[in-house]
Parts: C-alpha cells; structure tokens; sequence
C-alpha cells in the first residue's frame, strides 16, 4: 500500500464534535453523521467552505483520542476556517502540528471508508516499520457523489 508524508503546523477547522467510547466508534461514526446532515449542521460546514491550503474546500474528519482518557474518542468534522467567514454556531477544532502519512482511496461511502480503515489499521500498519500515531487520523473527503463507486477520498495517519 502506497503512501506520502507532509508535514502540517497546527491549523484550525470549523465544525462540530461528538465524543463517544473507543469500542463504538464504527457506529457511533455513522449516528453523528446521520446527525448532523438531520440537523443542517453538515450545510453550515459547506456554507464556510474555502480553497484552504491543506485540503482544498474538502470536508475533513478529525479522529483522536480524547485527553485523559484513552477509553474515549472525540470525532469532529469540520472545513478550514477562512477568517471572516460566518461559523455560525460551529466549533473552532484545532489540530496539532504532525507528520502525516496520506492513504487515498476510491469507493463508495461509507462501505467504502470502513474496508479503508480495515486496510491501513489492520493490515498495513501492524506490518510497518514505520511509527504511526494510535490517537489522531483524519478522514479528507471530496466534493464528488459520495454513493459513487469512483468517489476519491484519504486517510490521514499522524506520525510519531
């Protein structure tokens, strides 16, 4: 399997967040997306959408685990933030400085995203020389038809 590496400073989304048990991140995942395109929170993120310089008006997916508590997962989805823009009620989500190890894929969403995660976490990583992060991954989607069986989308897998 196939990867680059970045390195990103610290930047800023704007979204929203859930914190949920390690253990039911698979379905909790899919509520608080259900939830959140219910709610019209998915269209207030795609009201800040901006040509930022690490994803591109690309919707991302923060996965980390939460402070003091590695039982516990905060998962945000969020855009750049492009000062001025409205936020609405969205949260700012900051996200530290790393390297970052960047898997793309092709698929339909979401079977696709979870035979993704099975692929790098599963199986590649355990098989790797190389030291990945087991506490923050982010989920890049694009702006494509997310039930396409050609809809591109990337893992990004912090580096220690």
């Amino acid at each position: 399997m196939d990867f680059k590496t970045v390195s990103i400073d610290s930047f800023t989304l704007m979204g929203t967040s859930t914190k949920m048990k390690i253990e039911n991140t698979n379905e909790g995942i899919a509520n608080f997306w259900s939830e959140i395109v219910n709610n019209n929170a998915l269209n207030q993120i795609h009201e800040i959408k901006t040509d930022g310089p690490h994803f591109d008006g690309r919707v991302v997916a923060v996965w980390q685990k939460s402070a003091g508590n590695d039982n516990e997962v905060i998962y945000s989805v969020g855009m750049e933030f492009h000062p001025g823009s409205s936020v609405y009620a969205l949260e700012a989500i900051t996200v530290p400085a790393k390297r970052w190890a960047i898997f793309k894929f092709v698929g339909k969403i979401p079977e696709r995203m979870i035979e993704a995660k099975e692929e790098v976490f599963n199986a590649f990583i355990p098989n790797s020389n190389d030291l990945f992060s087991d506490s923050l991954y982010l989920e890049v989607y694009s702006n494509n038809d997310k039930k396409s069986n050609y809809y591109p989308f990337e893992l990004w897998i912090a580096l220690d």
